[in-house]
């Protein structure tokens, strides 16, 4: 199970909405407790999916647009690491 306030879902319903008809994504930031995951922050990020972030998938249906597709900049996903990892926090969802 996972746990998010109503300002939590808001931020995903937003950001969705803010992106549509293309793909959304972000990055969810918590810890995980007996109850289930916790969120303790929600952080939208920028489709990059491309022909370049395509080609990493060798074998899959890439030739999809972002409005089937998507896939957060590596540098955002090692900056993002680094900084859950400072503040002992995981990230528990994409």
């Amino acid at each position: 199970m996972i746990q998010l306030s109503q300002e939590h879902l808001q931020s995903i319903r937003t950001h969705a909405e803010s992106t549509y008809p293309e793909e959304c994504c972000g990055i969810i930031l918590g810890y995980l407790a007996s109850e289930g995951k916790i969120v303790v922050e929600v952080m939208p990020t920028e489709n990059v999916w491309n022909t370049e972030a395509a080609a990493e998938f060798p074998g899959e249906r890439t030739t999809e647009s972002k409005r089937r597709q998507y896939a957060i900049a590596p540098e955002i996903m090692l900056k993002t690491q680094r900084e859950v990892r400072d503040r002992s926090l995981n990230i528990i969802g994409i």
